[in-house]
Formats: C-alpha cells, sequence, structure tokens
C-alpha cells in the first residue's frame, strides 16, 4: 500500500472510528464531499477499511465504495468500484496488441465507388464508461450497454445516407473513454467522474463497437480512414485507442489509421482541408489561424476548408472565419450520444439533442451534403 497523506490518514482514521462520512466532515470542520474525496484517494493507494467485507483481486484498485449501514452502524453491503492498477493497463494495452495485430477482417471494398466524395463520420464525446440516472439528471441513464448501442445504431443510421464513396473516414473526436486514471477525474480540472464499470471492460466494448462500425464503412466504400483525437477525459486512452487499432488493421490494405500524436489533426481530400480537434483547448475562431500555420501546405492547395470541433456536447456552426478576403473556414461542432451525468444536470447543461453528425465532401465541389441522427 502506497503512504498515506495526513489528512487521508486522519480522515480514514475517522470513518474507522465513526463509520460515517458525514460525521467525519463535521468533526473536521469540512465538507462531506472533501471527505469522500480522501477516503476515495487512500483506497486507490490500497487502504481498506477494516469492516470491510470486499476482497480485492489483484491487480485492482478501489476507486469509490457505496457502503450500506444497518441501524446500529454495521456493514450491510458494499458496491465497490475497481479499476486496474496502473501497470495492469500498460499490461492489458500491450497484451491486446499483441493478440490483434494484423488480424483484421473487414468486407471487401464495395465496387463502383468513383464518386469523388469522402464521407466524414463524426464520432465524437461517446464517453464509454460513464454513468447517468436518468432520476438524477432528468434525462436518460447511461453505461456502457448504452453508450455501444447508440454508437452503433447513430453510425448505422448516417451511413445509410452516405451512398457508396470513395473513402469513408470515421472521426473518433476525443472523449472516446470517460476516465482515464484510478482517481475517476478529469486530467486537468479534476472533476469527479461517476463511471459505470471497470476499466477493461469498457476498453474493450469501445475497441468492439469501433472494429463494428469500421466493417460497416467498408461495406460501402473503397478505403477506410481512422483518425482518433484525444479528448479532456481521455488523453491517455486515445492514445491505447489509436495505437490499437493500426495494429489490428496493420495488415488491412483498405484501412488507414492516422496515428500521430498532435491533438489537432489535418487532412486533404482534392480541394478540401479538413482539419480535426476536441474542441477543449482549442476555441472555434482560433481554429482557422492556427490550421494556416499548422498546414500551410494544405492550407495553400486547397479552397474548401473545414473544421470538425466537439467537447461542447451539441451541434453549432461557427461563422466562416476570414483570415483575408479570399479565403476562411467554416467551423462545425458537432453532438454527442451521451446522456448527461451529474455534473452536466448540476451545471443546467441539460437541452441538447443527443445524436451523431456526417459530412460528404466532394473532390473538386467542396461540402455537398451534411446528415445527421437524433436519438
Amino acid at each position: 500500500m502506497s503512504e498515506l497523506t495526513q489528512k487521508q490518514k486522519t480522515a480514514c482514521d475517522l470513518y474507522v472510528k465513526y463509520r460515517n462520512k458525514a460525521r467525519v466532515a463535521k468533526e473536521l470542520g469540512i465538507d462531506r464531499k472533501s471527505v469522500c474525496g480522501h477516503i476515495s484517494a487512500a483506497q486507490a493507494k490500497g487502504w481498506k477499511p477494516p469492516f470491510s467485507t470486499v476482497d480485492i483481486p489483484s491487480g485492482q484498485k478501489v476507486v469509490k465504495t457505496t457502503v450500506q449501514y444497518d441501524g446500529q452502524g454495521n456493514v450491510m453491503r458494499e458496491w465497490p468500484r475497481l479499476m486496474p492498477a496502473q501497470e495492469t493497463i500498460q499490461e492489458f494495452v500491450d497484451a491486446l496488441c499483441s493478440q490483434v495485430k494484423g488480424k483484421a477482417k473487414v468486407p471487401s471494398p464495395a465496387r463502383h465507388t468513383d464518386s469523388g466524395n469522402l464521407f466524414e463520420l463524426c464520432a465524437y464525446d461517446l464517453h464509454f464508461g460513464m454513468y447517468a440516472n436518468g432520476l438524477e439528471t432528468t434525462r436518460e441513464n447511461y453505461n456502457v450497454e448504452v453508450a455501444e448501442n447508440r454508437f452503433i445504431e447513430s453510425a448505422q443510421k448516417n451511413i445509410s445516407f452516405a451512398g457508396k464513396p470513395e473513402v469513408a473516414r470515421l472521426i473518433l473526436g476525443g472523449d472516446q473513454m470517460h476516465v482515464d486514471n484510478l482517481q475517476c477525474r478529469t486530467p486537468s480540472s479534476g472533476h469527479h467522474l461517476e463511471t459505470s464499470d471497470i476499466y477493461h471492460i469498457t476498453a474493450r466494448r469501445l475497441t468492439a463497437a469501433c472494429k463494428q462500425v469500421v466493417n460497416m464503412l467498408a461495406s460501402v466504400s473503397k478505403r477506410v480512414e481512422i483518425v482518433v483525437i484525444s479528448g479532456n477525459h481521455d488523453p491517455i486512452g486515445s492514445r491505447w485507442l489509436s495505437v490499437l487499432l493500426e495494429s489490428y488493421y496493420e495488415s488491412a490494405k483498405n484501412v488507414t489509421v492516422f496515428n500521430d500524436v498532435s491533438e489537432i489533426k489535418g487532412a486533404q481530400w482534392g480541394d478540401c482541408m479538413c482539419v480535426y480537434g476536441h474542441g477543449e483547448k482549442i476555441k472555434p475562431n482560433a481554429l482557422a489561424g492556427v490550421s494556416s500555420v499548422k498546414f500551410p501546405e494544405i492550407w495553400g492547395r486547397t479552397k474548401y476548408r473545414y473544421g470538425r470541433l466537439g467537447h461542447l456536447h451539441k451541434r453549432g456552426r461557427v461563422p466562416p472565419v476570414t483570415v483575408d478576403e479570399n479565403m476562411g473556414m467554416e467551423i462545425y461542432t458537432v453532438p454527442s450520444v451521451a446522456s448527461p451525468d451529474a455534473y452536466h444536470a448540476s451545471h443546467g447543461y441539460l437541452g441538447s439533442v443527443r445524436g451523431m453528425q456526417s459530412f460528404l465532401l466532394h473532390k473538386t465541389g467542396g461540402q455537398v451534403a451534411q446528415f445527421g441522427f437524433n436519438l
């Protein structure tokens, strides 16, 4: 067990004494949420209350525990939420890559697809692993199974509008995974996150869903391209997902994974420039200027320029940002299939329609269509 801080040790000692977090908070003169944070951090380091009835499997750590007591303060039942230790996550990723390397079996490329069209499927903010209770958020429940079903259903509906494009591009636009650490907090801002399953199960469900969507795209197009963007929830998870997909499709001649570490990725399709980012760090009104500097060759070769951002979990179109009188970029923020969780509900972020958006770009004609599917 890792050494506890003095605050964690004090909170844990009082919790063992009183078996009541509210009473511990009153004793210490802090709020109950802080007490829960200290105890959760201690459990993540391997501390276990002496009255606990739960055995922790090898390689797992407790990130949160819900406890039910009887009238005398005795533990009746516990519901621990577990995640693998950091070294276990790395072993898990390495094992997955070795198991799947070059084993992709995708459908044969579709015929008669010399249409000059690129189909962009924008799967942003999937939040696999997020837990949301409709009674708490006034919206629908959300968990790994719901995330998987919505991802596949929304992709299927959008693909039905695509026809037979030459290239289909799957943009996994950040926050594919809801959690990225053992503390169940966002890496940069430290917001507490409610999770619905242990990490490795969530990861397997996400990768399986991605492969199913790639198969659907390959059945209508000659070539499939996969772009993985990192989000504020999954800066590490997005990296291993990209590496894993690249390994899996290594022998698939009609599938390409854009596996660079940049948080903003750019690509060209004929006279079209496409720039993809998550949207947390680069704001919409700054994307055109950043793109012209980061991708000057693509900028100079193209006439139509499009940016795709997420993060806000809602649709939007930012008016073209004029760089000079002849050049500009259209910035789109795309929706999410995820329901609002407790954090979003408490801040009033409840009005957005869940769904997925896609675009059709012609090599010489620019964007010719956009599609959407509302849940």
